[in-house]
């Protein structure tokens, strides 16, 4: 029964670390906006750690019993769509 409980843990992080991937190249791209070919990298790994942060109780990183699910938290995509409209501001004209 272990290693089922290793399977199953196995293609869970498989799965986190794909979706996460694409989360990260994502945020990678704003980071390149801004900061040159360094900040895709940052912005990638960035985007790859708030990925696995939010999927921490699938992951069984943290315990799912203390999740407050009634809370308001600001929107990722709000804070991305500020980065890229301040990109287009400031950028190279």
């Amino acid at each position: 029964m272990v290693v089922f409980e290793w399977l199953i843990k196995l293609f869970l992080w498989t799965l986190v670390i794909a979706f996460g991937s694409i989360f990260g190249m994502l945020t990678g791209f704003f980071g390149e906006l801004i900061l040159g070919t360094v900040g895709y990298w940052i912005g990638f790994l960035i985007g790859l750690y708030i990925f696995i942060i939010k999927c921490g109780p699938l992951l069984g990183l943290s315990d799912v019993k203390n999740i407050n699910f009634n809370q308001k938290q600001p929107s990722l995509l709000s804070f991305l769509a500020g980065l890229w409209i301040g990109s287009k501001f400031f950028g190279n004209e």
